[in-house]
This record gives C-alpha cells, sequence and structure tokens, in this order.
C-alpha cells in the first residue's frame, strides 16, 4: 500500500509549528495528512497549540488552559507574527484538501466532545482523533460512533519486552475503544503486528523521522507514517511506483 505521509506540526522548514501557513505549507507540498495538536482554553476552545505555555515561544506569558480565547487570539508565534487558530478556523481553512490527525494534547474531560463540535461540517472519514487517555478517547465514542479514534503509545521502558508493549498497546486500545495505535518506530516488529491485526488495530508509526528507517517498516505492512521530516518522506513517498504501472 501507497506511503502515507503525515506532517507531525505541519511544514515546519520556514514556519512555526501548529499554525495555519505550516498547514498550508504541508498542502502545497502535497502531504497526505496534517497533525494538529489541541489545548482546552479556559473557555472552553479547542486552540491549536502543543506547549501548555504561551511562553515557550509567543509574545505572551500564561497557560492556555488559564485563559479564554478572546485573549488567547491575541498571541503571535515566531519572528513573522503568525497567529495562533481554534481548531475549527484550521478545519474550515483547509477544507478537506487533506486529511486531519487531531492530537488532544491536554487532559480535559471536555476536550473530545469540543472538537467535535468545532469538526461540525467536515468530512470525518478524513478525520482522526489522537490521544493518549483510554477515558479520553473512550468518551468520543460515546459522543459520535463514527469518529475514528487512535491510541497515541508513549516510549517503552527500557525494561519491557516486545510482548508486554504489545500487550499493553491492546489492554489500552480496548479500554480506550480505540480503532488504531499509533506506534514508535522501535515498536514495530512483525510480531508486534500481527497481534495487533489479530486485535483488529490499525498501526501507525509516530515520529518516523529516519528515511532508511521508514522505508524498512513499509515494507512490514504500516503505510501510515507521522514525520517531522516531512521533505525526506515525501520524496521516498515520491519515488515509490504507481500502483497502475506495477500492474
Amino acid at each position: 500500500m501507497r506511503l502515507f505521509v503525515t506532517a507531525k506540526r505541519g511544514d515546519t522548514s520556514d514556519e512555526p509549528e501548529h499554525t495555519l501557513a505550516a498547514y498550508e505549507a504541508a498542502v502545497a507540498k502535497r502531504a497526505d495528512a496534517v497533525g494538529i495538536a489541541v489545548r482546552l482554553s479556559a473557555d472552553g476552545v479547542p486552540v491549536v497549540r502543543r506547549y501548555a505555555y504561551l511562553d515557550d515561544d509567543t509574545d505572551r506569558c500564561g497557560a492556555v488552559h488559564a485563559m479564554p480565547w478572546a485573549e488567547l487570539s491575541l498571541a503571535v508565534v515566531g519572528p513573522r507574527g503568525r497567529p495562533l487558530s481554534r481548531l475549527g478556523d484550521i478545519a474550515d481553512s483547509l477544507d478537506g484538501r487533506l486529511d486531519l490527525d487531531i492530537r488532544l494534547a491536554s487532559t480535559e474531560a471536555e476536550l473530545g466532545p469540543a472538537v467535535l463540535t468545532e469538526l461540525r461540517g467536515c468530512d470525518l472519514d478524513r478525520v482522526q482523533i489522537t490521544g493518549t487517555h483510554a477515558a479520553q478517547l473512550a468518551r468520543l465514542s460515546v459522543v459520535n460512533q463514527d469518529v475514528i479514534r487512535c491510541l497515541l503509545v508513549g516510549p517503552s521502558p527500557s525494561w519491557a519486552g516486545p510482548d508486554l508493549v504489545v500487550h499493553d498497546a491492546i489492554q489500552r486500545a480496548r479500554l480506550a475503544r480505540a480503532d488504531a495505535v499509533h506506534l514508535r518506530p522501535s515498536q514495530v516488529t512483525p510480531e508486534t503486528l500481527n497481534r495487533l491485526d489479530d486485535a483488529s488495530l490499525g498501526v501507525q508509526v509516530w515520529g518516523a523521522d529516519d528515511a532508511v528507517q521508514v522505508e524498512a517498516l513499509h515494507a512490514l505492512g504500516p503505510s501510515r507514517f507521522c514525520t517531522d521530516r516531512l521533505d525526506a518522506l515525501l520524496a521516498l513517498r515520491d519515488a515509490e511506483p504507481s500502483e497502475a504501472a506495477a500492474r
């Protein structure tokens, strides 16, 4: 199956991460999807933002969860002064031109339902919602049975063998009512893939930044890779023979 490349934070080669400019740059390079991290503002707005504090890379200070959207909307990121965005505005601007992988970056129980509210009118077949907290994802299935839910599996502890890693991933995915899991490259093995397939769970590879490694993992079966090295993986994808040519 053709390599499917998700720009983890948009195309950040010239634009600050998780801004509309970064996502538009990823569209221009023909990425298949973009990763969109969201946090909940004090007044319940899903804000496109990975960092919990504005201090890290904007011209303002304070925690996202403690500020209303009206105040957050005044912050700008990077030397070009790119504004923060709410999720609904990003979804409307991208308008189905590529898939959306929305990551729940904060822990509020209300975040998932607020995300679905912002996505009204979007084609949910082209949207997946990813998170690390099983309860957040499970709540989404109550609100909307059709939304695609993905469990983000964190780094494996040094003492955990592959058998324990995949066992834990499957059990957490069951709790989350997830459709798929996101694994780190080091967690992808033929045995892991077989176990997840038996559990009817899809697999995506998260943090896939080494093109040689991605090519080897793709040969094992996974087709969806989320990366910070967009240009390298797009070059790998575009060098693949087309399905028509292969026939």
